[in-house]
């Protein structure tokens, strides 16, 4: 009786090698790795467009309510005073709050119409919001938030009396590791009345 021995063909071999195994967890964990970058990306970009959208809007309710305060002024004083309590003209110099003509920048807080003057502040005035998600100056009712808010109003003057207005308002917020940004917005307002 004769038995044959014979080897075993090396093509045979199933399974993986360790190599291949380390190879095939360094690629998943690269692809891992690079899904969450993006993830990560994405959200800071979607964070950045919502301040960004914030801003803006914060800056267009400065406008707003300084128009208001116009129109507010047309009931509650003689013709001429149209920007009473904003920047009256030329003749009130340094104590127009808003006057842009004297350096001056002030925020009108969206609660209760108040005009917050920014010199203190170095015509910047900082926004906090409170538990209802209104933006206010009232630090005793609210949160810091990322936001800084100023506006000036320029009078111009033709024949002497101002009829109409340059209103600036500026935002100023920093999102994150990205730079401090500013959006400005501008519009004319005039004495219609």
């Amino acid at each position: 009786m004769t038995k044959s021995f014979s080897k075993k063909n090396s093509d045979d071999k199933k399974g993986f090698t360790l190599l291949e195994t380390l190879v095939a967890i360094l690629l998943l964990s690269v692809s891992i790795a690079a899904a969450a970058t993006i993830a990560q990306k994405a959200l800071q970009a979607a964070e950045y467009s919502r301040d960004e959208t914030v801003a803006y809007y914060l800056a267009a309710e400065g406008l707003e309510l300084t128009q208001n305060i116009r129109d507010n002024n047309f009931f509650a004083y003689p013709q001429g005073q149209w920007l009473t309590g904003l920047a009256p003209g030329l003749d009130q110099g340094n104590s127009d709050p808003c006057n842009a003509n004297y350096g001056n920048a002030c925020d009108i807080d969206a609660v209760d119409e108040n005009i917050m003057p920014c010199i203190s502040t170095g015509n910047v005035c900082p926004l906090y919001i409170d538990t209802n998600g209104q933006y206010s100056h009232d630090s005793s009712s609210g949160s810091p938030t990322a936001f800084s808010r100023s506006v000036t109003i320029k009078p111009i003057s033709v024949n002497g009396s101002p009829d109409e207005a340059e209103v600036t308002a500026v935002v100023v917020w920093k999102t994150g590791s990205f730079s401090t940004r500013t959006i400005k917005l501008q519009e004319m307002i005039f004495d219609w009345y």
